[in-house]
């Protein structure tokens, strides 16, 4: 089950709906775990029992599955609308690989863009050596699991990228 908390900004705590910890059997619990995360926060009794942790893998299961949808969604859009942070919708330019190799660029890498005097440019990307990697250091495991999902891993990198430039 799923509540939406509105949250006070002008206060400094949060309260949870007594439905919430009544249906979580968690209301006379004297304490609760928090696993706290950027964008989550999971509420748990510490020690739960066999059929409720296979309860809440059930429900972490769906989670994942809904997170991974949408992951595969938007890194595969964002793959097909390349750099161009600016547009909402999906791009469908494609210039033929037979004028790119005629330019002198390699097809299979990655293109810049810019705008001039009504006229667009189009270069080879140069290598961006001061942004690192966003999924270095994330496990094999895991990359080739979403990418078993339909994850687009280069597209998952340019979404990453463009959320580290807005939070600075």
């Amino acid at each position: 089950m799923h509540f939406k908390i509105n949250h006070d900004l002008s206060k400094k705590t949060l309260v949870l709906p007594r439905a919430a910890l009544q249906l979580s059997k968690t209301e006379d619990e004297k304490t609760l775990d928090l696993l706290v995360g950027s964008g989550y926060i999971l509420v748990k009794r510490e020690d739960l029992s066999v059929a409720e942790s296979m309860e809440a893998i059930d429900q972490f299961s769906e989670l994942a599955v809904s997170l991974l949808v949408q992951l595969a969604q938007e890194s595969r859009r964002a793959a097909k609308r390349g750099n161009c942070s600016g547009c909402e919708e999906d791009c469908d330019l494609m210039i033929p690989p037979c004028l790119l190799e005629q330019a002198g660029i390699d097809p299979d890498e990655g293109l810049d863009t810019t705008v001039e005097d009504g006229r667009v440019i189009v270069t080879a990307a140069e290598p961006d050596v001061d942004m690192p990697d966003p999924l270095e250091g994330q496990e094999e495991e895991i990359l080739g699991m979403l990418e078993d999902c339909g994850v687009d891993l280069d597209g998952l990198r340019m979404l990453l990228r463009q959320e580290g430039e807005k939070n600075g």
